[in-house]
């Protein structure tokens, strides 16, 4: 079951994570396992409690649904009994994606009960997050409409004291303004899985496809195999692949040994406790940012063929050796 439930929520993330396509999030990368006998499990406890342990059991249920009429469900029981609680707050990061699950409608008329009836200001700072995100993604970043929407996601997430929420507008806003095509990337650097100090910029002048893994996530286990036949392709031409692993260590260390992985990955927790997936504004596993020599990014999503594609044309753009 946990791993199901990993599993699925680096699915979910992707698909709050990935670009929007015509006003709606394009489909999310992997495939997602089947929890319909978890979701029953987690209603069926949740008629054992009350108040916010009840709710808590009801948010997760909706996380595992996957069918139109089983998150309308469970959005219907959350808004009928738990609409004042601060629990609602975790399920902040889906307000955006009510429309999606649900019917249109019903998705926004949720939203706007639960704009209208909760007096929580983390619920309302999600709400306002969720009113605007489809702006901050679609939006070009110099425009007035997006830098308003950026002063009240900014002013919500403070007003709200929600630390998630915060780490949420940080990370969206970094996403569209550091990360963007075309801009040069940061520095990174840290430890690598044996505690070699690497950076970034020490692949200056190849192109270089970064790489944010974690073996939780089915995707990408995917791309174990596919980075290794890719490092051991280009090994003649200008290519790093440069990873960075969220597993604890020495399940990192594992799973490198294991798979006998074939390129570098730093860890992503430091020592000061801080993350590079934070710096980076990682927000799906797995993230890839394709650089090219200069280390302008050319390409960042969660699209594995994509991120090669990109990696393949960029090579053909450098010269091959004489």
């Amino acid at each position: 079951a946990e791993d199901g439930i990993r599993d699925y929520k680096v699915t979910g993330v992707q698909t709050c994570a990935l670009p929007i396509s015509e006003g709606r999030p394009q489909a999310p990368v992997g495939t997602r396992p089947d929890l319909s006998a978890l979701r029953a499990k987690f209603l069926a406890a949740a008629k054992d409690y009350a108040g916010d342990d009840q709710a808590r059991f009801l948010i997760e249920a909706y996380r595992i649904s996957d069918q139109t009429k089983d998150y309308e469900e469970v959005l219907g029981m959350l808004l009928a009994d738990h609409l004042e609680s601060r629990e609602l707050a975790k399920l902040g990061p889906m307000f955006a994606y009510f429309e999606d699950h649900c019917s249109q409608e019903f998705g926004r008329k949720a939203l706007a009960k639960i704009e209208k009836g909760s007096t929580q200001p983390s619920v309302q700072g999600w709400v306002l997050f969720a009113k605007r995100v489809r702006i901050l993604d679609a939006a070009d970043p110099k425009s007035e409409e997006f830098q308003a929407a950026k002063q009240e996601v900014l002013s919500a997430a403070e007003t709200s004291g929600d630390k998630n929420l915060q780490r949420q507008v940080k990370s969206k806003l970094a996403d569209k303004e550091v990360f963007c095509i075309g801009a040069q990337a940061p520095e990174l650097a840290g430890k690598d899985l044996n505690g070699i100090e690497r950076k970034l910029s020490d692949t200056h002048g190849k192109v270089t496809l970064v790489y944010f893994w974690a073996d939780w996530s089915a995707p990408c286990r995917e791309f174990y195999t596919q980075g290794n036949a890719l490092v051991a392709e280009l090994k003649e031409r200008p290519f790093a692949l440069f990873g960075v692993a969220g597993d604890a260590l020495e399940r990192a260390r594992q799973v490198a040994s294991e798979h006998q992985l074939a390129w570098p990955s730093l860890q992503n927790k430091r020592a000061d406790k801080s993350e590079i997936v934070e710096d980076w504004a990682v927000q799906g596993w797995p993230t890839l940012v394709v650089l090219d020599a200069e280390g302008k990014i050319c390409y960042r999503g969660h699209d594995t063929e994509a991120a090669i594609g990109s990696v393949r044309e960029q090579l053909a753009r450098v010269p091959s050796k004489q």
